[in-house]
């Protein structure tokens, strides 16, 4: 049975390291950031529901406009009125949301066990993403600080390019983990 507190790619790794590296080679290389911690958040966003929460977050959540937001804790718009926050240390911010958001029409679930993060990067990184996506990755029109929801080898995932022009962070649920690093470990072999 799997151990739901492990991440879904943990046998693919010798040591402890947050970052872990997967894949490397001379145009990209794939790695999985395995020390955070995420919680998806949902409400029918109202003025004192965004107040609240942005006091606890230190920034205000994502809309339509801006969708992520890149600090610690970062935040990722997934529809009108669900996000993904994703941070590392402050153990408290599940309980501290909790306490703020307390008598407001939402739902707060830790989320951790059910997502992985890879970080895909490097000059040929685009290029990979586009031979399984049918998004438009070209920098002109993803730019930095950007995100999208999308298919990779028909594998639901989220998109989002780093300030770095070739930094991808990939947000897949638990169960397609395998399959995503699978296919990206695969095709990066035929990028020369």
């Amino acid at each position: 049975m799997a151990d739901i507190f492990k991440s879904p790619l943990h046998s693919l790794r010798a040591g402890n390291d947050e970052s872990v590296l997967l894949f490397k080679n001379d145009k990209l290389s794939l790695s999985e950031c395995d020390g955070r911690h995420l919680i998806l958040l949902q409400s029918h966003a109202t003025g004192d529901f965004l107040n609240r929460a942005a006091a606890v977050l230190g920034c205000a959540l994502p809309n339509q406009d801006k969708p992520f937001t890149e600090d610690d804790p970062s935040c990722l718009l997934v529809n009108e009125d669900s996000w993904v926050v994703s941070y590392k240390g402050r153990e408290s911010l599940t309980r501290d949301l909790a306490v703020a958001l307390e008598g407001q029409d939402m739902a707060l679930s830790p989320a951790t066990s059910a997502w992985a993060i890879l970080q895909l990067e490097g000059r040929g990184a685009r290029e990979l993403l586009a031979r399984g996506c049918n998004e438009d990755l070209h920098p002109n029109q993803f730019q930095s600080g950007q995100f999208c929801a999308t298919q990779i080898a028909r594998i639901p995932v989220y998109i989002y390019r780093r300030k770095q022009s070739d930094q991808f962070d990939l947000y897949v649920g638990r169960s397609f983990a395998m399959d995503l690093w699978r296919w990206l470990t695969q095709t990066a072999k035929e990028i020369t």
